[in-house]
């Protein structure tokens, strides 16, 4: 705990060092943040934001994994079908990447065709959404139609992969 002669002889010594400050005729001088320097104080703070929002989203996304995994197990169908949209998704991040990277040399039928593949994705994971809430009948008439479908779009992947030489 803090005696009254400990927080007196902190208070002094702050007044010595502030009054020298003072008495010297400039303000002590800190080096100068080189990336403070070269991005600029609004850059850096807008970089903390993305990188605050960023780490939020990854929390978030790995407690959604773990309480789904408990909650319904490694061989669950949400589980396996969760897995299977994470490969779908991080083959298409990657020809995403690579049709940027060819900028101009990408053909306007590559760019229609990855946008169609993009939109069956999309149009998967409304149908899982819906199929979340959906009764045990429901979900047994969807199962097989729904990996069907991840079977198709992997294989429109691949297909994609080889036509544009992207594997």
């Amino acid at each position: 705990m803090t005696t009254k002669r400990q927080l007196a002889v902190l208070g002094a010594g702050a007044m010595v060092v502030g009054l020298s400050a003072c008495n010297s005729g400039e303000a002590p001088k800190a080096d100068p943040d080189p990336i403070q320097v070269e991005m600029g104080q609004s850059d850096i703070k807008e970089d903390a934001k993305d990188s605050k929002a960023a780490i939020k989203d990854e929390m978030k996304d790995a407690k959604n994994e773990v309480k789904d995994f408990f909650k319904h197990g490694q061989d669950s169908p949400q589980h396996k079908f969760n897995e299977r949209m994470e490969a779908i998704d991080e083959k298409m991040e990657d020809f995403a990447n690579r049709i940027d990277e060819m900028g101009d040399e990408a053909s306007d039928d590559m760019a229609a065709m990855y946008a169609k593949l993009k939109d069956q994705r999309s149009d998967l994971a409304v149908e899982w959404e819906k199929l979340k809430d959906a009764s045990a009948d429901a979900w047994a008439d969807a199962k097989d139609r729904i990996e069907s479908t991840l079977d198709t779009l992997n294989d429109e992947l691949e297909h994609f992969a080889e036509r544009y030489n992207l594997s």
